[in-house]
């Protein structure tokens, strides 16, 4: 992956408040903005875009429900969409903030979450096929008035290698074949989840979190036994 600076970064993402670049991507902006059509993207740059915070209002109301993406470039971007029900194929949100949205039923295949902060966003039913998130940072509050996490969600064949898991409700999750190396679990509920022939190696797991999860195969090292 090529290194790309913090400069870099803070013009892709103010690339979208130019009006000469907006005219340019105007066919794009009013197909996001179309909400009586499920978006479809293929190949698409919304890198450093902000879709659906109170930051960029011009952009509120551009929600993917049911849409279909493949090949779309989010990285460095802040979401706030409606992602339900939609089919995400090899997409990069690379160290993008993903806030306050919701993935419910949504398929996922192929995609990178390579540092991304996945932050009170509810994927309850979603599938998640081949995915990479390491270093992601899974974040919520199980005190929060609403859950975060993802009740019934399927992680198959993902590498959580470096994620951090925090404040999340994961319960009768299903975890086959992933990787989780040196992943931190703190103040979680994976109640009555399972992990199915998934590999764990360093990390420190906090027991309370896990205390009602199903290991098929090898388990996780707990704080107790970390220090």
């Amino acid at each position: 992956m090529v290194a790309i600076t913090t400069k870099e970064i803070g013009e892709l993402r103010r690339r979208w408040k130019r009006e000469n670049y907006r005219i340019d991507r105007q066919d794009l902006i009013d197909t996001l903005l179309d909400t009586a059509t499920p978006v479809e993207l293929r190949g698409t740059d919304l890198a450093g875009v902000a879709l659906n915070i109170t930051a960029a209002p011009e952009l509120w109301s551009a929600w993917m429900r049911g849409s279909h993406l493949e090949r779309v470039d989010f990285r460095f971007a802040r979401l706030g969409s409606t992602f339900n029900d939609a089919t995400i194929s090899a997409c990069d949100f690379t160290r993008s903030t993903i806030e306050r949205a919701t993935m419910l039923g949504t398929r996922v295949i192929d995609t990178l979450f390579v540092e991304t902060k996945i932050r009170h966003v509810l994927m309850d039913r979603a599938v998640f096929d081949h995915c990479t998130f390491a270093g992601a940072h899974f974040e919520g509050s199980l005190r929060a008035t609403t859950t975060s996490g993802g009740r019934g969600v399927v992680f198959r064949g993902c590498d959580f290698e470096g994620a951090r898991f925090t404040g999340q409700q994961w319960r009768q999750a299903a975890f086959v074949d992933c990787r989780f190396r040196h992943t931190v679990v703190t103040q979680s509920d994976f109640g009555a989840a399972t992990f199915s022939e998934c590999r764990f190696e360093g990390g420190s797991w906090d027991p309370d979190s896990i205390s009602r999860a199903r290991f098929e195969g090898e388990q996780p090292r707990v704080r107790s036994e970390a220090h």
